[in-house]
């Protein structure tokens, strides 16, 4: 597809963007010729997929939603379209309460608890971000406030196109959203829930909720009342007013279940309500009444599509090739051993036998282990020839350990169940990555068990996304070089029933089987230093 599309500071984008990528201005013209209500646009790593759907926006005209999974791509895009209008819009619990004297956000204000806030329109940070977000025709914000927005306020107006960056995600974005979890901990709870909560059914949930929410009422009403009236006004009350609020949101929602697609699952810490299927779901809170729609990921596909409940007929699919050289970015299946919840320890011992063979080829640079969860994580730092240059994280210090990783020399190995997604290792942050396993959703959870059942392609589908966000995380520009091995053999099976589905083809193409690691490339052939754009 060769068609003219004038250049970016024609259309009005900031200075720095002085000529399209390859492949930008075609996916443009797919976008602005459609006459399909979503468009599909499956763009690799490196694509430049924000300013594609920006240019999209100021060609179409009106007001443009875009809606992101991470802080990170948050920020970048303010960073790169502030100049030209782009304004941010996040939740409440983003912003602190100026009328508060201590540290209380915006959830937790005075006003929550029925007072008239007398800087609301003038000095209130959360309500002049949705007043700009109202008016401005450029604004990003996560997806969790654009499905709040619409079902508990009246938004910040319909847009003429709504972008869904990291598209393949919406689907779960939608289902998180509507997820209801109960702490079993938490105080509200701890005296009212029921007997043998694991042995209730749903139809006794929702009798249950309806009650509790009764009592929740009651609760609120006394803070509101102790607030209001002066005899009770503390930072404590306004942070419990909002928990009670959330809580009454919860319940509600609880109550109002659907018995035939809901599903719950109880833990000793927690109760957790979701639905099976948010087909409807996805129709209702993220894309209806709205006239253009762009899906955009690096693996985003038809199943993506057929999880939002969009008809083949109303929709659009546009995949474009890699421009990164496929010897920088290949994906290695080396063969060692099937894992699974069977693997028995000598099957454990030829897996680690096999990442600590790529391990030991390459301590001149650094890398990642994959390892899908935390007790695979343990065994790997008790049991690898090289866990002393291994460093590992929690859940609560991800985000530290992460950091010391790319700033650390090598040798080094981050070894991680939590960053396959949502992270970036350009250049010499990251060399090479072990895939431990084929990253299928734990049918252990009910939940995940019940969408299982309801969808056969569900699990693969996730698999496969997972596995490929992987592949991109250190290959961030043309000049980037990564390896990246998988080293759980049933890759093999899993990518020749799954791939031409679930794949796109710049993925495939990168896929090979060896079986043994080859090897390493020399390091004075990496030269990329310097972060693509993503």
């Amino acid at each position: 597809m060769i068609q003219y599309v004038p250049p970016p500071a024609f259309i009005g984008l900031p200075p720095k963007f002085t000529e399209w990528r390859k492949n930008q201005a075609d996916a443009i013209y797919g976008i602005l010729s459609s006459e399909k209500q979503v468009v599909m646009s499956i763009c690799p790593t490196g694509f430049g997929k924000s300013l594609m759907y920006v240019a999209a926006s100021l060609l179409y005209g009106g007001k443009t939603v875009i809606l992101t999974s991470t802080k990170a791509l948050q920020a970048q895009l303010l960073r790169d379209f502030a100049d030209i209008g782009m304004v941010e819009v996040k939740g409440k619990n983003a912003y602190l309460c100026p009328m508060a004297d201590n540290a209380l956000s915006c959830e937790e204000g005075p006003c929550s608890s029925g007072f008239n806030c007398p800087i609301k329109k003038s000095g209130c940070p959360y309500y002049l971000a949705v007043e700009a977000a109202r008016t401005s025709r450029l604004v990003v914000t996560n997806y969790s406030f654009w499905f709040y927005s619409n079902r508990y306020s009246e938004g910040i107006g319909t847009p003429t196109l709504l972008v869904c960056d990291e598209g393949h995600d919406a689907p779960n974005a939608v289902a998180s959203f509507l997820t209801v979890k109960l702490e079993r901990r938490d105080e509200a709870l701890v005296s009212g829930l029921p007997d043998n909560p694991e042995k209730i059914n749903l139809e006794k949930w929702k009798s249950w909720a309806e009650h509790r929410l009764q009592k929740v009422s009651v609760r609120t009403e006394e803070v509101e009342e102790g607030i209001q009236s002066g005899t009770n006004r503390s930072d404590r009350m306004f942070k419990e007013l909002a928990k009670l609020k959330r809580l009454s949101n919860k319940l509600g929602d609880v109550a109002r279940m659907d018995l035939k697609n809901w599903v719950v699952d109880v833990t000793p810490f927690s109760v957790e309500f979701a639905p099976v299927d948010v087909r409807k779901d996805c129709q209702r809170l993220l894309y209806k009444h709205i006239p253009h729609v762009i899906l955009t990921s690096a693996s985003v596909n038809q199943k993506t599509a057929q999880m939002l409940g969009l008809q083949k007929d109303n929709c659009d699919v546009f995949e474009y090739p890699h421009t990164f050289p496929l010897e920088n970015r290949m994906v290695i299946h080396v063969r060692g051993a099937r894992i699974n919840k069977n693997a028995s320890g000598e099957d454990l011992k030829e897996w680690l036998k096999t990442a600590d063979k790529i391990i030991s080829e390459r301590l001149d640079r650094k890398g990642i282990f994959h390892t899908t969860s935390y007790g695979r994580r343990d065994f790997v730092m008790a049991h690898s020839n090289y866990a002393p240059y291994m460093l590992t994280h929690s859940p609560k210090d991800t985000i530290p350990k992460v950091m010391q990783f790319k700033s650390a020399k090598p040798p080094i190995v981050l070894v991680s169940p939590a960053v396959t997604t949502g992270w970036d290792f350009p250049a010499n942050e990251c060399r090479y990555q072990i895939l431990g396993k084929v990253p299928y959703p734990d049918t252990r959870n009910k939940i995940t068990a019940a969408r299982c059942k309801n969808d056969p392609e569900y699990a693969p589908y996730i698999a496969m996304q997972q596995i490929i966000q992987a592949s991109g995380r250190p290959v961030r520009s043309e000049t980037d070089v990564a390896e990246t091995f998988i080293i759980d053999d049933n890759i093999g099976w899993f990518m020749q029933q799954y791939s031409r589905k679930f794949a796109p083809k710049w993925f495939r193409e990168a896929y090979t089987t060896r079986i043994f690691p080859p090897r390493p490339a020399d390091l004075q052939t990496f030269v990329g230093e310097e972060r693509g754009e993503e």
